[in-house]
């Protein structure tokens, strides 16, 4: 038993039968509650009596083999589907929270979007030969530090990992922005990183950025009237 609203209103039962349909109960106008290994409370019974099943010989036996027919079809439009129509019934029973058709449709239609794109489902895959990445060491004496920024509608964040010679992992940071562009949010991820170094007490560093620009505004003499001149003169 349990004590959630789900709880309050339906009485539980455990049944064993994991293999056993409907059909296999029901028996002319009568369910055949006596093949469950399960024996059920009297109360129990008496409410399944009050209730006839809908039985169509033509749909599949069992549920297992409708899903494993939709997903041979279209795996991603349906549990997709399958998924959103699963959560959104949960937010309506447990939160009390209604979504509209037109939401869920949209927000389904993203979902699908977001799998095929992340997954390559809709790419074909001679079109995209494999490309090998490595990660620079650095020299023996030194540790090397890689750095990034992303932008996107909710903000700017930034981040970056500070390794050995071997590999191992010394330390990781990261930070977010309000209202900052790309290469901002690039040049403080370089300044951020060099500045926890330098507090580590590491003064032999690989600094290692995607990002050119910053690479060219560092390396290069710029203006102090440059935009991001305190970042690149701290750096």
């Amino acid at each position: 038993m349990g004590t959630g609203r789900l709880c309050e209103q339906v009485p539980f039962t455990d049944i064993h039968n994991l293999d056993t349909r409907i059909k296999d109960l029901w028996s002319g106008d009568d369910w055949r509650l006596a093949q469950l290994w399960t024996a059920l409370p009297s109360d129990h019974t008496d409410q399944i009596r009050y209730h006839k099943p809908f039985i169509n010989a033509t749909v599949e036996d069992t549920m297992v083999d409708w899903i494993l027919e939709n997903i041979q079809q279209d795996s991603t439009t349906f549990l997709s589907t399958f998924w959103k129509i699963w959560r959104n019934r949960n937010n309506a029973v447990f939160n009390l929270q209604q979504t509209s058709i037109w939401e869920s449709f949209y927000s389904t239609n993203s979902l699908i979007h977001v799998i095929r794109k992340v997954f390559m489902l809709d790419a074909v895959i001679d079109s995209c030969p494999p490309r090998l990445v490595k990660w620079n060491a650095p020299m023996e004496d030194q540790i090397a530090i890689n750095t990034d920024g992303s932008v996107n509608q909710h903000g700017a964040g930034f981040g970056g990992l500070i390794r050995n010679a071997d590999g191992t992992l010394i330390k990781g940071f990261h930070g977010h922005l309000h209202n900052s562009d790309i290469l901002r949010v690039e040049l403080h991820a370089v300044w951020k990183g060099l500045e926890l170094c330098w507090s580590l007490n590491y003064r032999k560093v690989l600094c290692l950025t995607d990002s050119l620009l910053a690479v060219e505004l560092v390396r290069d003499e710029v203006s102090r009237f440059h935009h991001y001149a305190t970042i690149i003169h701290e750096v």
